[in-house]
């Protein structure tokens, strides 16, 4: 995804088995074993209507339009 996801975004995931739609509820790095610290690869919360959530990376999400 080219452009930096915040929450509040709309976003979906089209690609692969299902589709998911719904708003960022958070963006955040997974914890990192070897630095101790939260360094790993960033995390997308998205909450689709029905209150579902899911974590996604990043790549897999592009913003509808």
């Amino acid at each position: 995804m080219a452009a930096a996801l915040e929450e509040g975004d709309v976003v979906e995931k089209t690609e692969g088995d299902y589709r998911f739609r719904g708003v960022v509820v958070s963006v955040f790095r997974k914890w990192d074993e070897a630095s101790n610290s939260l360094s790993g690869p960033q995390r997308v919360v998205v909450q689709n209507e029905n209150g579902i959530l899911h974590i996604f990376n990043p790549s897999q999400l592009t913003h509808p339009g």
